[in-house]
């Protein structure tokens, strides 16, 4: 193509000067001249090599009208990599959404998976309890014992844990049979032990109160000097005197060693319910159906002050550990709080929706637990009267509550043939106690808080062993337990071909080779 005449030229140059003034950027400038005079491709490096151009770049480069230009090239640069950003986290949101879809699919998946296997872990724990029990019920605690390990191994919540505990515990107890003491001739009414933890004092409508040895499980000392019923029985705190309450209208003192009757207390017109030393054992508090209670002194057995106001026959009393004060309670629902020397009446405790049948004073002097036959215990703070809390779970009318030394568990009895243990400060069923074949009548810590002895209408007196933790009584019947489950009783039962490690490093048959 010729190249087209100089003036031509000149023109189209003076015109692209005038262009680049109003804003086209420098380096287009060379692509331009060749487009707008139709020069060939390779025009563009010829005019971008020329001394003319270098001189243009160099003169033009700082011109004012190329600054606003290149101002918005810097903001279109910008812009681009705004949206280049923004294109990125969008895809980054897409992408973590998705794989978020994927993971959550995924853990639903695991969450069904789980909950289907707890669940199926629960309906075993739940199907080896019941065996465990059935098991116990007919004769073969051994076998029990180790069901009921199993199912404590499976168990996962709380409930179906405590569920395979009561089995266990159960089925160790009934393999124990030096812990039930037989030989009263009617229903015991109550048992405690001595303050020294070696001996049981018991009640009953024997008309005797007795003594055993818990070593030999023999009656060391039989109390036989009542005319009716024995309702209650107690040490005094130095565990020189018994102390009885009987249906005879009359509290008897007796030498805890000789078994000679000190004193009778006479003064009430109806059967007493209950007799309780104060801690210093100088003074004596007994409840009667004559709607009293009476505080006598030891020494000399006088009467010191009689207390009113109830409307119905008391069933229970007891004093607070400084002796300042005693608990009565009523058939008539209440609960009443008496200073012993004024005998005013401080506070009046409501609730309960039946018969008080026991109030007592926790060591401490902080609550107070009433039994009911609404079926519950109550507990209230023993200075105000305020109430603190409700332990629901017996079936039937609770007959007795007791609390531990240190304040920090409680033993009920009730008409359900069980005493349970509870958890005093959050109100939680910690144990329940089964064996009896009558109601238990009453319920008592050990000195040291180690153990329960129970009180039956079923004529015996047991002895419960208790357990700092589930692994404690895991061991203990590991122990005791003479051999393990072969592997026909594992099939049978629906439990894995694998037997517990246990069972060989203890070497127990079928698996002591």
């Amino acid at each position: 193509m010729p190249i087209r005449p100089a003036k031509r030229q000149a023109a189209n140059v003076n015109r692209t000067l005038k262009v680049l003034r109003q804003g086209i950027h420098w380096s287009a400038f060379p692509g331009w001249v060749t487009r707008t005079l139709k020069l060939p491709v390779a025009g563009t490096k010829f005019i971008q090599k020329t001394p003319w151009f270098q001189t243009f770049k160099k003169r033009y480069f700082k011109m004012p009208a190329l600054k606003p230009l290149l101002k918005r090239s810097r903001k279109w640069l910008a812009a681009d990599k705004i949206r280049m950003i923004g294109a990125a986290f969008m895809l980054f949101i897409f992408a973590t959404a998705l794989i978020g879809v994927v993971f959550d699919r995924s853990l639903g998946g695991k969450d069904a998976m789980r909950k289907e296997l707890a669940s199926v872990k629960k309906r075993q724990s739940l199907f080896l309890s019941r065996v465990a029990n059935h098991l116990r019920e007919t004769g073969d605690p051994q076998t029990a014992m180790l069901l009921a390990l199993e199912a404590l191994q499976e168990a996962q919540q709380p409930d179906d844990r405590l569920q395979a505990h009561d089995a266990l515990y159960t089925a160790y107890i009934k393999g124990q049979k030096n812990l039930v003491f037989k030989g009263h001739e009617n229903h015991v009414s109550g048992a405690v032990f001595s303050p020294d933890g070696k001996l049981i004092l018991s009640s009953s409508w024997d008309r005797t109160a007795r003594v055993w040895s818990i070593a030999t499980r023999k009656t060391v000392l039989t109390l036989n000097q009542h005319d009716g019923f024995v309702n209650g029985a107690v040490y005094s705190p130095d565990q020189s005197m018994i102390l009885t309450a009987a249906l005879d209208n009359k509290a008897r003192l007796f030498n805890a060693r000789t078994g000679k009757l000190i004193r009778i207390l006479k003064g009430h017109s109806h059967d007493l319910t209950s007799a309780a030393f104060s801690s210093n054992g100088q003074r004596i508090v007994t409840a009667s159906g004559d709607q009293t209670a009476r505080v006598w002194e030891v020494a000399g057995g006088q009467l010191l002050k009689t207390f009113l106001g109830h409307k119905a026959g008391l069933e229970s009393a007891d004093f607070s550990p400084d002796g300042n004060r005693i608990a009565t309670a009523s058939t008539d629902k209440i609960v009443r709080i008496l200073d012993v020397s004024s005998g005013e009446r401080l506070a009046q405790l409501e609730g309960h929706t039946d018969s008080v049948r026991s109030v007592v004073y926790d060591a401490q002097g902080e609550l107070i637990a009433t039994a009911s036959e609404d079926k519950t215990v109550r507990l209230w703070q023993a200075r105000s009267g305020v109430f603190v809390s409700a332990l629901k779970g017996h079936e039937w009318a609770v007959l007795h509550a007791s609390f531990s030394p240190d304040g920090k568990r409680l033993v009920s009895a009730s008409k359900d043939n069980t005493a349970r243990i509870w958890d005093v400060k959050t109100g939680k069923l910690l144990q329940v106690l089964k064996g009896h074949k009558g109601i238990v009548t009453h319920a008592s810590f050990s000195p040291k808080g180690k153990k329960i002895v129970t009180s039956s209408g079923d004529g015996t007196i047991r002895l419960w062993p208790l357990f700092n933790s589930d692994r404690d009584l895991v061991n203990k019947v590991r122990r005791t337990v003479t051999k393990c489950l072969t592997l026909d009783q594992r099939k049978k039962y629906f439990l894995s071909k694998n037997p517990p490690k246990w069972c060989k490093k203890m070497k127990k048959p079928p698996f002591h080779k």
